[in-house]
């Protein structure tokens, strides 16, 4: 089985571009296969679909065909994909972010693959990141509070390597130690921070609640117009929603929480051990915490020239 594919951009004489692929299939054999291979391709750092990624299907050689044979699609806006009529067997399927679309796989573009075992019908899912061979570094330190410290990394890391106190030193100007109490991924800091919000709320009128529960349950709801947006400019909810991965987005960003409050003006050292990337490579790296300056206090305000002498009363003020 044969699988033709002209990619989108394709002109004619008149300039008239096409905007979507055309396939044309046809066999030397007896029948085309009925075979199909779906999956969505996803910017794993990002935790989003990879809109337009290029996908490659790669037959491993058998006894009655001694060449690889390779299968190309797009995926669509919204990461989905599908490779039809691919030989039954072992299958390799690769996901490319092919940004300048060379149609390969460039140092600085995220991929993925993974093999399959197809009979009628595969279905996959790719995380396409940056494959590094260097572990990562903190590309910077910025202060959240006196306590606090967002250290952002300069790819990716691992989703399986945990991250610990041990991992991280802080040093002050004079090169003692700070204490480290807390590190932590920048989405687990985020949800204990909510979590202390919501036990810190004031607790819920549950009378209130279900007094208006009942004022509103008698009002009509109003039928949403297909292809309309909803009241308030909501999404309509009748159009397919986005693929979710089924992975863990990977951590870009870590948060310490320090034992002591650091100087304004001071600069810190900090030191990271150890961090992984997503494939796994280890690497120590170093920042310069720049603490700023204490704001100077407010200046008293201007004195008020608008508001009227007193009047005298009986000669005396």
């Amino acid at each position: 089985t044969y699988r033709v594919t002209m990619l989108p951009g394709v002109q004619d004489l008149r300039n008239n571009r096409m905007d979507s692929a055309t396939v044309v299939v046809f066999s030397t054999g007896a029948e085309i296969s009925e075979t199909r291979i779906r999956g969505v391709v996803f910017d794993w750092a990002a935790g989003r679909p990879l809109a337009n990624a290029l996908i490659y299907g790669i037959t491993r050689p058998t006894a009655e065909a001694t060449d690889s044979v390779l299968y190309v699609a797009r995926a669509d806006a919204q990461g989905r994909f599908e490779l039809p009529h691919v030989p039954r067997g072992e299958v390799t399927v690769v996901g490319i972010q092919d940004a300048n679309n060379d149609f390969g796989i460039d140092a600085r573009e995220a991929w993925d693959s993974t093999r399959v075992t197809l009979g009628d019908s595969a279905r996959v899912e790719l995380y396409a990141f940056v494959q590094d061979t260097v572990g990562p570094i903190i590309a910077e330190a910025t202060l959240i509070d006196s306590v606090t410290v967002r250290l952002t990394t300069n790819q990716p890391l691992s989703v399986s390597a945990p991250i610990t106190v041990e991992q991280f030193s802080v040093f002050d100007p004079d090169s003692q130690p700070v204490r480290v109490t807390a590190a932590l991924t920048r989405a687990a800091y985020d949800s204990a921070a909510a979590a202390r919000r919501d036990s810190a709320a004031p607790p819920v009128d549950s009378a209130r609640v279900d007094s208006l529960a009942r004022d509103t349950a008698a009002a009509p709801v109003p039928a949403p117009v297909r292809g309309a947006p909803a009241r308030g400019g909501a999404i309509d909810t009748t159009a397919s929603p986005p693929p979710r991965p089924s992975r863990p987005t990977p951590a870009t960003e870590i948060v310490l929480r320090l034992a002591t409050p650091v100087r304004p003006g001071a600069r810190y050292t900090i030191e990271a051990r150890g961090l992984r990337n997503l494939l796994d490579r280890p690497r120590d790296s170093r920042q310069v915490l720049t603490v700023p300056e204490a704001p100077a206090p407010a200046a008293p305000p201007p004195p008020d020239t608008t508001t009227p002498p007193p009047r005298r009363v009986g000669g005396r003020r």
